[in-house]
């Protein structure tokens, strides 16, 4: 009985009051698991990661100007995207992994005229060098695509956004293209450090 008792008191004293459930989850959310090995599998698995998966298909491409995606969440257990769809807000502070990936279907016109197609991710608001550029031509016109993969240390409450744009000049016609996008938290972090923290650079090498 003494025995028990000292192992309900440890658990107790390592993981609260319920052992079972966890109060201080990425995001300041909570989860009841049941047990406490369910927790551990959990925890080991790295279930309570957030993470953000979405799609935009058959977007309709607006020539020469950035346009912001709105995507349509395919998986956002934790609520990160805005309801608008092209806004995604990080709800915690550490090493996160994102991606974005846009395919685009070549027409006579940008075919002809070596459309530019490019795409960009951008951190609150700001082009912080996250791009990726394709000049369209016959070799390449079957397979068009940007993409980009980044890892960083981010600030909870930052904000991502991806732009896509075809700089081409052509008469008005039906251009499109489909985007994915992905994040997800590979780790907490206590804090940015400011020296390091991304940001556009300009053409001298100096911080913008």
């Amino acid at each position: 009985m003494n025995d028990l008792q000292s192992e309900i008191e440890a658990a107790q004293k390592t993981f609260g009051i319920n052992p079972h459930r966890n109060f201080n989850l990425p995001g300041g959310l909570s989860r009841d698991y049941g047990t406490v090995e369910v927790r551990m599998t959990e925890h080991a698995r790295g279930s309570d990661l957030p993470f953000y998966r979405g799609q935009a298909a058959s977007l309709s491409i607006t020539p020469n100007v950035w346009q912001t995606v709105a995507f349509t969440p395919m998986s956002d257990p934790y609520q990160l995207a805005a309801a608008s769809g092209d806004l995604l807000t990080l709800n915690e502070t550490g090493m996160w992994f994102i991606a974005a990936r846009a395919e685009y279907k070549a027409t006579g016109h940008t075919l002809k005229n070596s459309a530019k197609r490019m795409m960009r991710i951008l951190v609150d608001g700001e082009d912080v060098g996250l791009r990726d550029w394709t000049g369209e031509k016959p070799e390449n016109a079957f397979a068009l695509h940007n993409h980009i993969s980044w890892p960083e240390n981010l600030a909870a409450g930052t904000t991502i956004r991806v732009q896509i744009r075809t700089d081409v000049t052509a008469p008005e016609h039906v251009m499109l293209a489909n985007v994915t996008f992905r994040a997800y938290l590979i780790r907490c972090t206590d804090g940015v450090v400011a020296e390091s923290k991304i940001r556009a650079i300009d053409n001298t090498g100096a911080t913008i």
